[in-house]
């Protein structure tokens, strides 16, 4: 082969994006974010893989009928119909829902069988131009300003229809293995966390590995038994000669820890931060505003009319006195909400009786006893829990939040101090190595398990007596979220794609 001719090449690159499908924040905005950066990249001409996690999709359009004439009704119908299946949303009622179950199991079985086969699981593709609008609003518009509408639905596509759950089940079949997908003709498989799946031969397999929690942390994980297990297994088959991008450099050291034969086939690059985040003058009126629109409904005091519903968020949601602790994230136990909820009165008391709490994301699982703690604050007026925010909303409560706070006990990376920096917040953060690396010195730390330590790390931000720290706080913030820009996350992902083309062309010769 002449390399010249190969490093001049764009590599062909397949990447998963299951988890825009499903997910509104973390790994899922991240993939939204890279996906539309890496249609502008050179050196790579980057696909994207559309899966779902419980039920097969249909076909859309076999590969065969890429070269052919084939008439507009029969094609769009297809694709219609495949769209209508990737938007399906199963029956819950228990028949269907143990019928579900068993042809899940058996899907798993087959799935594994084919795989010991090596017989490839074939891919469909997906002409998403004339379906722009069903393909930004399904995958895209939770993350992505309408400024990257062109860049994903002029991109391009494939499809495959196995579940992923499905083919994690079946790597953990007794003598059975991963299916294999039909990658032929793509250098790169990129995928987020442990894949179960193998690439063809000739396609090298990337993983976008974003934590090690399911090992490290295992009683945060709902099902914990068969996250742990599938995590673990599809690890160690990507382990065998994938290339590993970690989002941190303590989430490489705790992938070093479990295979430290992978050392040299590991790097960092941190997550890329959405360029919709901006500092902006906000007033407490549009705060407020989007604090009573945006509440969520499941999570709420009752009342016993529309009167009092309206007379008590009068009472409590006012501009003239709104002030708040944000916290964006979805409610897990490894959040860790509870002892900032209790952490807030204990600042009440010593700075300021009118601060609120403002929790921006859905309830996870196992969140009983946090939403219980949620409640009693929430029927005092004192805690406001959110959803369905757009990017400009969030950027407004980022910029008006006394505090952003980020306490989780265990992450990966943590979007939402970077977003708050550059949104002109200021940020106290749960004293772990992620956060230490990713917030630096723009951020004051505390004991994610010390309550008093929370809430005297939130007092040295938001006291009267702290402005001069407070400012230079944001000062140091709004430098420090510079290094996660697009522009900066996608020189790296650049040198590295370029990187892997050139020793692909070496290998070649």
């Amino acid at each position: 082969m002449n390399v010249a001719s190969s490093v001049t090449k764009p590599l062909k690159v397949l990447m998963d994006l299951r988890t825009t499908l499903t997910g509104h924040s973390g790994i899922s905005q991240e993939t939204r974010l890279l996906f539309s950066s890496f249609q502008d990249i050179d050196c790579a001409n980057v696909y994207g893989l559309i899966n779902k996690d419980l039920d097969a999709i249909g076909k859309a359009l076999p590969l065969k009928w890429r070269d052919r004439e084939i008439p507009s009704l029969k094609k769009y119908g297809n694709l219609s119909r495949f769209l209508l299946s990737l938007n399906k949303r199963p029956d819950t009622q228990f028949p269907s829902y143990a019928k579900r179950y068993l042809l899940r199991r058996l899907d798993a079985l087959r799935l594994s069988a084919r795989g010991r086969l090596n017989i490839y699981q074939k891919l469909t593709y997906l002409e998403a131009l004339a379906f722009g609008d069903c393909i930004w609003e399904m995958m895209f518009s939770k993350s992505l300003p309408i400024s990257d509408w062109d860049r994903v639905v002029n991109a391009q596509y494939r499809v495959l229809g196995a579940p992923y759950f499905s083919m994690h089940h079946a790597g953990l079949v007794p003598g059975g293995d991963y299916p294999v997908i039909d990658t032929r003709g793509f250098d790169a498989l990129l995928c987020p966390n442990p894949y179960p799946a193998r690439p063809a031969p000739g396609t090298q397999l990337i993983i976008r590995y974003h934590d090690a929690i399911p090992m490290f942390f295992p009683h945060f994980i709902p099902d914990f038994r068969f996250h742990q297990r599938s995590h673990a297994s599809a690890l160690r088959s990507n382990a065998r000669n994938g290339i590993f991008v970690c989002t941190t450099d303590a989430v490489r050291s705790d992938l070093l820890t479990l295979f430290p034969e992978v050392e040299a086939r590991s790097c960092t690059i941190h997550d890329m931060v959405s360029h919709n985040y901006y500092a902006e003058v906000v007033e407490k009126r549009q705060i407020c505003e989007i604090v009573r629109s945006r509440l969520f409904d499941a999570t709420e005091p009752k009342f016993l009319t529309l009167l009092d519903k309206k007379l008590f968020y009068d009472k409590y949601i006012r501009a003239d006195n709104f002030e708040y602790l944000l916290y964006v994230s979805v409610i897990d136990p490894r959040k860790n909400h509870q002892r900032l909820i209790r952490a807030l009165e204990i600042v009440q008391q010593r700075c300021s009786e009118h601060l609120k709490l403002v929790f921006v994301g859905y309830p996870g699982q196992s969140v009983d006893k946090v939403l219980t703690a949620m409640q009693v604050l929430q029927r005092r007026g004192q805690l406001f829990h959110l959803s369905d925010l757009s990017s400009d909303e969030l950027r407004t409560l980022y910029a008006g939040a006394e505090c952003t706070v980020c306490p989780s006990i265990a992450e990966g990376f943590d979007l939402s101090g970077i977003e708050a920096m550059q949104s002109g917040g200021v940020v106290a953060t749960s004293d772990t190595a992620v956060h230490r690396e990713v917030y630096g010195d723009a951020s004051v730390y505390f004991d994610a398990y010390s309550i008093s330590a929370q809430a005297k790390a939130i007092e040295s931000v938001i006291h009267p007596d702290r402005r001069g720290f407070r400012e230079e706080l944001r000062r140091k913030g709004a430098i420090h979220a510079q290094q996660y820009s697009r522009e900066r996350i996608s020189d790296k992902w650049t040198a590295f794609f370029e990187d892997l083309r050139s020793r692909s062309a070496v290998a070649a010769e």
